[in-house]
């Protein structure tokens, strides 16, 4: 199919569905959109029975690289020979999304020689013909992930995607079935210390981040598990301020911080603070306030600094989301008082932040 441009298969079981894609692969010469989902049954089994040859070979055997603009890999288990770089030609793709693939942190030992034969090296041939990267949405971190990002410049949006399942931990859902008042003095949700090794990973990202994408950055999407001290918040405010969308991990302590920067994003259109990867204190923090305190509480800690960003119309805190409307005066008893203004607050669902990418593209889904 030498016409075809964009192809998806989904649900690839090389023992089930025995189907020869090498042909197909081969014959698309003007493919640019590459989306390919394996079963997840090989990787669950650690049955490595995916063999690269046999989807890509024949396309090997022509010495013709694919000109991808967008590729795509989801449930990947099998190991590399080698020679996969040499079938796509790294200066024309922009976007890339891998998950559960080509392995990282956390990984079972048992895959460890499996997924070691991914790990890369910046002495790599087809490192040298220089990225074009300006997407990347992964689900697994790394040394050698780490490394990758500091391989070019110019990277525009950056998803690092947990798998947690929003629709499951939607707050508003958590917040009416709630009886108002109930468990307000009960224990918090208990957290779990953060593992050193990846919180230590997650400094070494965000200073590739910052240094090589930090100016043409505008979402940007961090892991729950890297909660930002202070100077990190400053930094990536000072070498990010193209930013339109942001997620991150921070301490309630360090709201006042994050508000007083905001005037120093002005294209700032979605903020999105994440709950620790293991608790939900935030979302239960707020949601033991109740709703109309929660919007008091928005009102006071982050939207009074946004009356000189008028672009920012949506926060998340924790599993909460809030639209923020037009400046309206604050109603005051005191007659002689002066005036105030806030921002209109108004409670949120997933539904309407499913076109906000920090919140739509957090999701193990290839589109």
């Amino acid at each position: 199919m030498p016409q075809l441009e964009s192809l998806k298969i989904t649900d690839i079981d090389p023992l089930c569905y025995p189907d020869d894609l090498s042909v197909l692969l081969a014959g698309s010469k003007n493919l640019t959109h590459l989306k390919l989902h394996w079963s997840p049954r090989m990787r669950n089994d650690r049955e490595p029975s995916i063999i690269l040859n046999a989807f890509f070979g024949k396309l090997a055997a022509t010495g013709r690289q694919l000109r991808l603009k967008s590729v795509a890999f989801q449930n990947l288990y099998a190991q590399n020979d080698g020679g996969f770089g040499s079938l796509f030609d790294p200066s024309v793709i922009e976007e890339i999304t891998f998950f559960n693939s080509i392995g990282g942190i956390g990984e079972s030992p048992d895959m460890s020689f499996v997924e070691h034969s991914w790990q890369m090296s910046p002495k790599h041939p087809h490192d040298k013909k220089g990225w074009a990267l300006k997407m990347a949405r992964v689900d697994k971190i790394s040394r050698d992930h780490c490394n990758f990002f500091g391989l070019w410049s110019g990277l525009e949006r950056l998803y690092l995607i947990t798998g947690r399942d929003l629709s499951k931990r939607d707050g508003s859902s958590r917040l009416s079935s709630s009886t108002p008042g109930a468990n307000c003095n009960g224990p918090a949700t208990p957290s779990t210390p953060p593992d050193p090794v990846i919180a230590n990973l997650g400094q070494d990202y965000l200073d590739v981040i910052l240094r090589c994408h930090g100016s043409t950055l505008r979402h940007l999407l961090l892991m729950p598990h890297w909660l930002l001290s202070n100077d990190e918040l400053v930094r990536l405010v000072r070498c990010c301020p193209n930013l339109e969308q942001l997620g991150l991990c921070a301490d309630v302590a360090n709201f006042k911080l994050l508000r007083l920067m905001l005037p120093f994003l002005p294209r700032l259109k979605a903020l999105r603070i994440l709950d620790g990867p293991d608790d939900w204190r935030l979302t239960d923090k707020m949601i033991e306030k109740g709703d109309d305190t929660q919007k008091d509480g928005i009102c006071t800690e982050i939207c009074n600094e946004t009356l000189d960003c008028p672009a920012l119309t949506w926060v998340g805190l924790g599993d909460l989301i809030y639209e923020l409307g037009q400046v309206a005066p604050v109603e005051s008893e005191d007659k002689g008082k002066r005036e105030s203004l806030t921002r209109k607050v108004r409670r949120g669902t997933l539904e309407d932040v499913k076109d906000v990418e920090i919140w739509s593209m957090d999701r193990l889904e290839i589109y």
